[in-house]
């Protein structure tokens, strides 16, 4: 039986995508093989796929996807061919800390929780290797959707989270998930998910491009949007 499905959508990540994986099943070898990792690529120009497919681990699997490039998207598609009891998401470019993995787990399991999130913003939590202006942006923002969102979480816009896989089925159906948020889309479709945070050190990327810049900027407003458009 999977325990722990672990779902990493990539694009252009051959420089970081290894070294997580290595990291990951290290960190992961306290369940004796209960766990998956899918690695979901969105058409990675770069050979993404094939250094993952050059990994030896056999709990490591590729799905790879065609049409339009979604990071959301990419994320449900893992999510949807989860085994595991439990899923979570995780960026591929070693910003998010795979050390972190066990104690959104054992949070979710001790306290029957709907969704663990990794979290910037409490004790434990802090961001490294940010400009000001980026800081000021994300404190805003998620300021903002903790507000709309009755503060569920101190990070509703963190990309590095943990959810029972029971609960995505159920709040599947819902959801037409797109752009860059899609825990957003999870805690606004059910407003009784039970939530809490786990404290972790955000760090900035060391190899390979930046995804951060207007496109991202733009679909977190269309996603507000929608979600207000919805909700009135």
């Amino acid at each position: 039986m999977i325990l722990l499905s672990v779902i990493i959508p990539t694009y252009n990540e051959r420089e970081n995508i290894a070294l997580l994986l290595q990291q990951l099943t290290q960190t992961l070898s306290f369940l004796a093989g209960r766990y998956e990792i899918l690695v979901v690529d969105d058409q990675s120009p770069d050979g993404t796929v094939e250094v993952v497919q050059d990994c030896v681990y056999p709990a490591v699997r590729v799905l790879q996807r065609s049409g339009v490039r979604d990071l959301s998207c990419a994320l449900a598609d893992g999510f949807d061919a989860a085994r595991g009891e439990f899923v979570l998401a995780m960026d591929a470019d070693l910003q998010h800390d795979p050390s972190a993995v066990p104690a959104l787990l054992q949070t979710a399991q001790c306290s029957a929780l709907d969704v663990v999130v990794a979290s910037r913003y409490v004790a434990g939590g802090t961001v490294q290797g940010w400009s000001k202006l980026r800081l000021v942006l994300s404190r805003n923002a998620t300021r903002y959707v903790r507000h709309y969102l009755q503060s569920k979480t101190s990070d509703p816009l963190s990309g590095f989270f943990l959810l029972r896989r029971a609960v995505w089925q159920e709040v599947r159906v819902r959801l037409q998930p797109a752009g860059f948020k899609l825990l957003l889309d999870i805690l606004s479709a059910k407003s009784t998910l039970q939530c809490e945070d786990v404290g972790y050190c955000f760090v900035a990327r060391q190899r390979g491009r930046s995804k951060f810049g207007i496109k991202p900027v733009l679909a977190f407003l269309h996603a507000l949007w929608r979600l207000r458009r919805n909700a009135g």
